[in-house]
């Protein structure tokens, strides 16, 4: 973490912002480091969890904001942590609906870790490539940055072996192979996501399967990942996934009971989750019908 000179009142929101972070008290740790961000500057590994504690919270705009101010400082002096922000960054922007600009954070990942050795921060990358495929239902493409994204994970990282097995399930949906895929989904998801996969990953993961298995016929498995979902929002407690999973627990059950509810999802929301945006509108149309 870096070293920097604080001043006393600087000390003190830091010092509860961390020790929030770490119990997962999201919004005072958000609040202090709010307070602390208007004292002076922080250290990188600070900012990068007010970057992260934004995001829980589902303040997408702030937590890219925040995220790409990590990404400068760190752009210099560390081109592979500055590469896996640049992949943090693509998701966040493909998840709040903005491919374009999440396919310019990619292509500045893939610049980093242009003749880097293999690292886990590749295989990130190729999980947001992948995703990018996916949602563009293009087997061909999804089928080849898995390729490569199987042989990383077997030597790199265990949280990208996560990514791997639940995209390998997701591209057997996609190709029309139901039960493969319902399988390796059930093998990656169920009981609950590993605690190796980052939160925002893990987050994004879920977002995946429920979408990709709701759209190519998973049937009562989109029940079990959504139970299994449930489980890792208890664990995580992130206002903004348990928000997320209530969408697709609408969705599962048909349309929303309480309009007022379906309102206040789709605001919480509306800066963060483009699908469950979406999948809120449909339901709502439905309900008018």
């Amino acid at each position: 973490m870096d070293t920097l000179m604080l001043e006393p009142m600087e000390t003190d929101h830091l010092s509860t912002a961390r020790s929030a972070y770490w119990r997962r008290d999201w919004r005072a740790s958000y609040t202090a480091f709010v307070q602390a961000d208007s004292v002076g500057p922080m250290a990188l590994d600070d900012l990068d969890a007010f970057a992260a504690t934004a995001w829980l919270l589902g303040h997408g705009r702030e937590a890219a904001r925040l995220a790409e101010r990590v990404y400068d400082r760190s752009v210099r002096t560390d081109p592979a942590a500055a590469a896996m922000k640049a992949a943090v960054l693509s998701m966040m922007w493909r998840t709040r609906g903005h491919e374009g600009i999440a396919s310019d954070w990619a292509a500045k990942a893939r610049r980093l870790l242009t003749g880097a050795p293999t690292s886990p921060v590749r295989g990130y990358l190729l999980y947001v490539e992948a995703v990018s495929a996916a949602d563009l239902n293009d087997a061909d493409a999804l089928a080849q940055s898995l390729r490569t994204l199987d042989q990383i994970s077997r030597d790199v990282d265990p949280g990208v072996a996560v990514l791997a097995g639940v995209l390998g399930g997701v591209a057997a949906l996609i190709d029309g192979r139901v039960d493969d895929g319902c399988r390796l989904l059930d093998a990656a998801l169920t009981p609950v996501l590993g605690p190796q996969v980052p939160h925002e990953w893990g987050g994004d993961v879920y977002r995946l399967a429920l979408r990709v298995g709701a759209e190519h016929g998973a049937g009562e498995h989109v029940r079990i990942w959504l139970d299994s979902m449930g489980q890792w929002c208890d664990i995580v407690d992130s206002a903004a996934y348990r928000a997320i999973h209530e969408v697709h627990l609408l969705r599962l059950n048909g349309s929303p009971s309480d309009a007022r509810r379906a309102a206040e999802l789709r605001r919480e929301l509306a800066d963060l989750d483009a699908v469950a945006v979406q999948l809120l509108d449909e339901l709502a149309g439905r309900g008018a019908q």
